[in-house]
């Protein structure tokens, strides 16, 4: 948990002039949410997670957001646990997975989505989201964000998804929403 807390400290100071570099290298936006979709979804709990080999990430987004991901997969552990990056071009494509990241231009389908992932124990990670009652962690664009990354919807985390759990020591640089 520390290691999580830590990792996620020294992404935000990275965040800070965002146009800046790390080790001489751009980082792009693409970059920095996939490290808060790993991040972050180590701070959340399934049903019956020993039973789980490898954690499955959907990608509800841009080629850019999935190949991040997919570049991490190999590089990174989830909990510990290898994970497996899976492109949705379209809602109506989406399969069982445990974390679900839903890009900006995919928020006009929040409600589908919704729908045809209620009851499951799928974390959902959306990017700007703007429909607070559809959100569970949403991350926040850059002219939304401030000094505030992300926000935490821990009302609708509780109604949309029962089976997932969460641990309660968030980062401090975050809003929380309901």
């Amino acid at each position: 948990m520390k290691r999580i807390l830590k990792k996620l400290f020294l992404l935000l100071l990275a965040v800070l002039p965002a146009t800046e570099s790390i080790s001489g290298q751009a980082v792009t936006e693409e970059w920095l949410k996939s490290e808060y979709t790993v991040l972050l979804s180590g701070y959340f709990s399934w049903p019956e997670e020993e039973d789980i080999d490898t954690f499955s990430v959907g990608v509800l987004s841009s080629q850019a957001i999935y190949s991040q991901l997919s570049l991490k997969s190999e590089l990174q552990k989830l909990k510990s646990k290898p994970f497996r990056v899976i492109y949705f071009k379209k809602p109506g494509d989406l399969v069982s997975v445990n974390i679900l990241y839903i890009g900006e231009k995919k928020n006009k389908s929040i409600r589908k989505i919704y729908n045809r992932l209620e009851g499951q124990p799928v974390l959902r990670i959306t990017d700007s989201c703007m429909e607070n009652e559809f959100t569970m962690v949403n991350l926040l664009g850059m002219s939304l964000a401030g000094e505030k990354p992300f926000e935490i919807n821990k009302t609708k985390i509780d109604l949309l998804c029962k089976h997932i759990k969460y641990e309660n020591a968030w980062p401090h640089s975050f809003r929380i929403t309901s």
